[in-house]
């Protein structure tokens, strides 16, 4: 006794693990930040360095993580490169970018956020302060108290009695808005610059022309090898145990990068629509012979939505993905048929719907991609591998399907 048919795999056993499709998933991210990690060089930028006896050298700057850009600057000029700790420098920016200076604060280099009378810098997560020749920290104090017997954590807000007294000799109300502020970037920058106004002397915000946010909106188009998994076929003997099938989609991509914060992480939203069909035929033969015919079809609106980190090169982008993808099966079908042959007599069995498939699904997804220019605009092309929950609904049998994506994306200008 025996099954014939091509790329059968009936002859092995199948038995289907979620838990190991996800350390796939999971294994795939892992090689990929690897492959990225190994083929990422060094990527410069337009900018210029204050030498300690103030002359501005302008050249390219080695585009660092932005923890690393307090500690030191690679400088480069005429192909050679030159790494300066802060003692080494007054201070260092990219052109139309970051700017950041040292002789604040030992062995380090600040972020120049606002200058102006009142001036404010950052390192990393903490913010100061100056005017004149205070330069201040602003601090949240976090202390460990015992009230009624019970020991509390107590915040205090010393930083907003410090700006407050800094400003009150010319925003006589200036205690009251500070007493109502958050501590962070964008509140710093409105109480320093109101204060300059009210001096009515210059000042400058290093990052303005850097927008908080970046949409890029594109067309996607896409070619898939798509998998269904059958565990417990067994109870299905008309259906295969693997199916597969190369299919396109088409889709819409919007991509948000938020500059000021850190612009190598980003967020992608996306949907595509791809229509999927797989079959397969068996004939089994013992005496007699059978036939079976089977069709599973879905029609699918994918939403898939993610996080990427860039890593920009001189002429491109490297790029790893990973995020979470939604299915909409907005039509799906599964069938299968049965012939018998004997004695050169054919007799054919009624339809039947092996299972039922879920109307919507949820998975995990991984991939890498590379961002080229073209004619003014942006291309992207990725790898993705994709694994998704509960393909169907039917208690005796289970259905897993996954997917391996290449995608071309264009955005607009």
């Amino acid at each position: 006794m025996g099954f014939l048919k091509p790329n059968s795999g009936f002859d092995k056993a199948h038995n289907f693990d979620h838990s190991y499709m996800s350390c796939r998933v999971l294994f795939f991210c892992f090689f990929l930040a690897i492959v990225l990690k190994a083929t990422s060089q060094s990527v410069y930028k337009p900018g210029y360095i204050v030498t300690i006896e103030q002359d501005t050298v302008s050249g390219s700057i080695v585009d660092q993580a932005l923890g690393k850009r307090y500690v030191s600057c690679s400088f480069v000029a005429q192909d050679s490169i030159t790494k300066f700790l802060p003692d080494e420098l007054l201070g260092y920016g990219y052109h139309g970018g970051r700017v950041y200076r040292s002789s604040k604060i030992d062995s380090s280099f600040v972020e120049v956020v606002f200058q102006g009378p009142l001036s404010v810098y950052r390192l990393e997560n903490q913010f100061y302060v100056e005017k004149d020749t205070s330069f201040l920290p602003l601090v949240i104090e976090k202390t460990k108290v015992v009230n009624d017997g019970r020991e509390v954590l107590k915040t205090s807000h010393h930083w907003k009695g410090v700006l407050a007294y800094l400003i009150s000799d010319c925003l006589k109300e200036g205690n009251i808005e500070v007493s109502e502020m958050r501590l962070n970037e964008r509140n710093l920058i409105s109480i320093s610059e109101k204060y300059s106004q009210c001096r009515e002397e210059d000042y400058q915000v290093f990052k303005e022309s850097i927008p908080i946010v970046t949409i890029q909106l594109g067309a996607a188009v896409g070619f898939s090898r798509y998998g269904v998994n059958i565990d417990g076929r067994n109870m299905v003997p008309t259906m295969d145990d693997k199916y597969s099938s190369f299919d396109p989609s088409i889709g819409l991509v919007g991509a948000f990068t938020f500059n000021r914060f850190n612009d190598r992480f980003g967020f992608q939203v996306e949907t595509h629509y791809q229509k999927v069909e797989y079959t397969s035929y068996i004939r089994f033969k013992e005496g007699h012979v059978e036939h079976h015919d089977s069709y599973i079809m879905h029609q699918t609106i994918s939403l898939p939505v993610s996080m990427k980190y860039t890593v920009p090169r001189k002429k491109h982008a490297l790029y790893l993905q990973a995020g979470v993808n939604l299915d909409f099966h907005i039509a799906t079908q599964a069938k299968s048929s049965s012939e018998f042959e004997l004695n050169n007599i054919i007799s054919t069995q009624p339809e039947i719907e092996p299972f039922e498939v879920n109307k919507n699904q949820i998975g995990v997804f991984g991939g890498a991609g590379i961002q080229l220019p073209f004619k003014g605009r942006i291309t992207d092309v990725s790898l993705r591998y994709m694994n998704m929950r509960a393909f169907n609904e039917t208690d005796f049998i289970y259905a897993s399907n996954s997917r391996i994506s290449f995608n071309f994306i264009l955005f607009l200008k």
